[in-house]
């Protein structure tokens, strides 16, 4: 019987359901270092999609992404999720408002078509949740950030 449990476990993801423009998306739990209510994010001028802005998290500047297809607004209840591990932080998403924390069945993940927006995604459950796919969004933030003056050179 607790080989049916760690079998159930393992065909299992754990997310955080967070709100975005009006769409449920889903981030695995394994990524998610904390949640903060949004602070002061300062946008970055020229900079391109994901890349938002630059907020401040204990202490240290914080990259903060947008998945919203129009300019983000954080408001009172706007948060930012931040991405990472114990390791080390990454970036964070702002999101409209944290929804709920639930398990989902892996096999129950569809691969999506083209999407509407650039959104980098696992696939969408059958209850039309899209599974963000964090790797590819933290290389996606990378590959976007604009070169600094030194490596310009």
């Amino acid at each position: 019987m607790a080989r049916d449990t760690e079998i159930a476990s393992a065909d299992a993801l754990d997310v955080l359901v967070v709100m975005v423009d009006g769409e449920r998306l889903a981030i695995p739990l394994e990524h998610v270092a904390a949640i903060a209510r949004a602070a002061t994010i300062v946008p970055l001028p020229r900079a391109t999609a994901p890349v938002y802005g630059v907020t401040v998290w204990r202490g240290r500047p914080l990259t903060v992404l947008t998945l919203d297809a129009a300019s983000p607004e954080s408001g009172a209840e706007s948060r930012f999720v931040v991405l990472g591990d114990a390791r080390r932080v990454e970036v964070a998403v702002l999101v409209d408002g944290v929804d709920d924390v639930m398990r989902i069945d892996r096999a129950s993940i569809n691969p999506m078509g083209a999407p509407g927006r650039a959104v980098k995604a696992v696939g969408m459950t059958d209850d039309a949740m899209v599974v963000l796919d964090v790797d590819a969004l933290i290389r996606g933030h990378r590959n976007a950030a604009p070169a600094s003056p030194i490596e310009r050179g």
